[in-house]
């Protein structure tokens, strides 16, 4: 459908409305410019809610340190007790931007917790928290 669109029109629409426009020549890669336009709405959207939420825990309890690719990186002050709720409360609103771009697909998010190094990460579990 999108190389199809591509043709007819010489664009594709993401998910949020975005124009992508697609060169003649490319018109193959119709879909994977759709798949990376629409991943790349999710991650704006899903910054942004995080974003909000930082702001109304309080930016100087937690903040967005690095977003690479489809990975948001937090910094929270060391010893906070509610560390765990924020984990919850990131991943609920990285789901809610999900929602918001595709309200007819679920989006799964993984978190870790990493307290001194990097490479040593433990898995999360979640609590479930509604959207």
């Amino acid at each position: 459908a999108e190389e199809l669109q591509a043709k007819r029109k010489g664009y594709i629409t993401t998910l949020s409305g975005t124009r992508l426009y697609v060169p003649k020549k490319k018109q193959f890669a119709a879909i994977n410019y759709k798949i990376q336009g629409d991943e790349g709405d999710l991650v704006k959207q899903a910054v942004l809610e995080c974003a909000d939420e930082c702001y109304r825990i309080g930016r100087d309890k937690i903040s967005i340190a690095l977003q690479s690719h489809d990975e948001l990186l937090f910094e929270a002050n060391k010893g906070l007790s509610e560390e765990t709720d924020y984990v919850d409360v990131m991943c609920a609103a990285m789901e809610r931007a999900g929602h918001m771009c595709s309200p007819t697909v679920g989006i799964k998010v993984d978190a870790k917790v990493i307290h001194q190094n990097w490479w040593v990460g433990e898995e999360y579990k979640r609590k479930e928290i509604m959207i």
